[in-house]
């Protein structure tokens, strides 16, 4: 009977390491997937496409505006536009 008991505690003594064996192997395996993914990542090149309205300009007074909306435009010839 005592012999049953002490392999019963060996047997959760191991039990309990192979757990945290585990568990430590499977943090161990997130961290080289997370750095295997960055290093792809890198390889790859990210691009961050950054887009931006165009600042209009007029061709007529060079303001920040557009031609159509330039206070100017009505006092234009036609010749000048």
């Amino acid at each position: 009977m005592v012999a049953q008991e002490a392999q019963k505690d060996g047997l959760s003594v191991f039990s309990k390491w192979l757990q945290k064996q585990l568990v430590y192997r499977m943090d161990v395996e997130k961290e080289e997937d997370n750095i295997e993914s960055n290093k792809k990542r890198r390889e790859k090149g990210v691009v961050h496409n950054v887009t931006r309205e165009p600042t209009p300009k007029c061709v007529i007074c060079h303001g920040p505006n557009q031609v159509t909306s330039c206070k100017n435009w009505s006092e234009t010839t036609i010749a000048n536009r």
